[in-house]
């Protein structure tokens, strides 16, 4: 606001009469149109701009007359019946015929010190003119008791139109809210799901849903229609993210992430695969992920795993070389060798570089097509040579890069282990659970008095935002961990014995997975 500009008026021209033609209460300055919605559909706003209102004027009215389209001359204006104080009791807001019985104006109106007074009237109280007409013939004179201070136009001549182009346009268009529900969640495929869309809504009055978009997750073409129902079939086992979005009836389309995990399984038990062979397949001496002459660093979980040699492997989920692993074993001083390393691989997998005796032997990959950090595929391996070394010391160092990194064991051939770290990981501890959006899920964690630091690390089955936070004894935020990326991975040094509280908070728009390890690291 305040809109088209239908008359102006020079400052300091009034009319005379013995009236300082300088005075600000009768100074006009122009007369302008809107039609805003947020006053309302279907309405006019009158911003009259006059020198200066700061002492309003008693027995004086500020009229605005024009034409409308069905032949009828009108008037919006203010007027004043006390004067005094520029508060609102001093002002009367009116429309109607000019010459006929005037209507209050809307509560919106009003006037300010600086001169500016606005009145709001309906459309339908002037003449009902419809979108593409106009308002002509423009005309104001301030009256002041009996005398007309100032003129607009100077000529007395009406000027002026305002062309009718309602604001139905200018309403705010939210965006609707999707809501998506799935019956049933889980069963053997082919596993029939009903999905609903029905409690999705738009916070606009008047807009509805116009259409529905069903994305099924398992590839499928999405399926876009007018109702809010739809039934799929999930042939083959799997973990679907079914999700849904909603266009209103504007055209504006949900932001919100609307989803339903679908878990469909075999029908008969999937046959357990060929095993990692246990133990490690080694001509010598075999060194498992927990042997106790392995040096980790803090980050370093223990998870069970059946396919794993000793039924478990080691797993670091954000490498990087603060989490190095040193292994040192002697031979004969004369003696070469080679050492085999075990691991696993999964999509979730990244890479470390490996030394023998300080020197960089290459990088190993465990990025692989199938598997996860949880459950990675073992029973991949790969040699390292060592050569003859002063008084037969060696030492094997992995140094992780990124992601996943995976340790199922070593072969050290004629070799001894000799290293005897007075610190390492504690026990692991593991929990699964799906959390609803904006749902916080807490756990218990007593950590001994030999505790110097803890690694916690939480996994979502979505890259969506979460939460990690852990909370010491005495109820203190220790650190907190906002991610995105689908792993939101903790570590921190602790100071204190006692139980903590692991927190994970879902900060997505709809359900996850999530799993979370916590190992604490201290002396041995």
């Amino acid at each position: 606001m305040p809109g088209v500009q239908v008359l102006s008026d020079p400052t300091g021209d009034g009319f005379g009469n013995g009236v300082p033609s300088a005075q600000p209460p009768y100074d006009i300055q122009s007369v302008s149109i809107a039609e805003p919605y947020s006053v309302g559909p279907d309405k006019l706003v009158f911003t009259i701009k006059m020198k200066d209102l700061s002492v309003l004027p008693p027995g004086t009215t500020w009229p605005v007359q024009f034409n409308a389209p069905n032949g009828t001359t009108y008037v919006v204006q203010m007027s004043t019946l006390n004067g005094g104080t520029p508060t609102q009791n001093d002002a009367l807001f009116e429309y109607g015929p000019d010459g006929g019985t005037l209507s209050p104006a809307d509560p919106l109106s009003n006037f300010s010190a600086d001169g500016t007074i606005t009145i709001v009237v309906p459309r339908s109280g002037v003449g009902n003119p419809a979108i593409g007409e106009q308002l002509n013939a423009f005309l104001m004179r301030v009256t002041a008791v009996v005398i007309t201070p100032d003129n607009c136009p100077d000529s007395l001549t009406p000027s002026g139109e305002y062309t009718i182009v309602g604001n139905a346009s200018c309403r705010p268009n939210t965006a609707p809210l999707a809501v998506l529900s799935g019956t049933p969640t889980s069963g053997n495929a082919p596993l029939a799901v009903n999905f609903s869309g029905a409690s999705s809504s738009d916070p606009d009055a008047g807009d509805t849903i116009a259409s529905y978009s069903f994305d099924f997750g398992d590839g499928s073409a999405v399926v876009t229609q007018a109702t809010a129902t739809i039934a799929h079939t999930y042939q083959n086992a799997g973990n679907y993210p079914a999700r849904l979005s909603v266009k209103d009836s504007r055209g504006k389309s949900s932001t919100n992430l609307a989803q339903v995990m679908i878990t469909a399984t075999n029908s008969s038990p999937t046959p357990t695969p060929t095993p990692t062979p246990n133990p490690l397949p080694c001509n010598g001496t075999r060194i498992e992920d927990d042997d106790m002459h392995i040096s980790y660093s803090n980050g370093w979980h223990a998870i069970n795993n059946s396919s794993a040699s000793a039924g478990h492997y080691r797993l670091n989920e954000g490498g990087n070389n603060q989490h190095n692993v040193v292994l040192t074993f002697d031979t004969p001083a004369t003696q070469t060798g080679t050492i085999t390393y075990f691991y696993g691989t999964s999509p979730k997998g990244g890479s470390a570089d490996i030394f023998i005796d300080g020197s960089p032997q290459g990088t190993v990959n465990y990025n692989g097509p199938s598997g996860s950090n949880r459950a990675p595929v073992l029973g991949v391996s790969r040699n390292f040579n060592y050569g003859m070394a002063s008084g037969g010391h060696h030492t094997l160092e992995i140094r992780p890069v990124h992601d996943g990194i995976y340790i199922d064991g070593f072969c050290l051939g004629n070799a001894a282990a000799t290293g005897a770290p007075a610190t390492g990981p504690g026990t692991t501890s593991e929990s699964t659970g799906t959390q609803s959006a904006g749902q916080t899920q807490m756990r218990n964690l007593t950590l001994p008095a030999s505790t110097r630091a803890i690694s916690v690390a939480a996994e979502s089955s979505l890259k969506v935002p979460m939460q990690l936070i852990l909370i010491d004894p005495s109820g203190k935020i220790v650190q907190t961990v906002n991610s995105s990326s689908g792993v939101a991975i903790l570590e921190v040094p602790i100071t204190k014995s006692g139980v903590y509280i692991i927190k994970t908070v879902n900060l997505s728009l709809g359900p996850l997975q999530v799993w979370t390890v916590a190992t604490p690291w201290g002396a041995r």
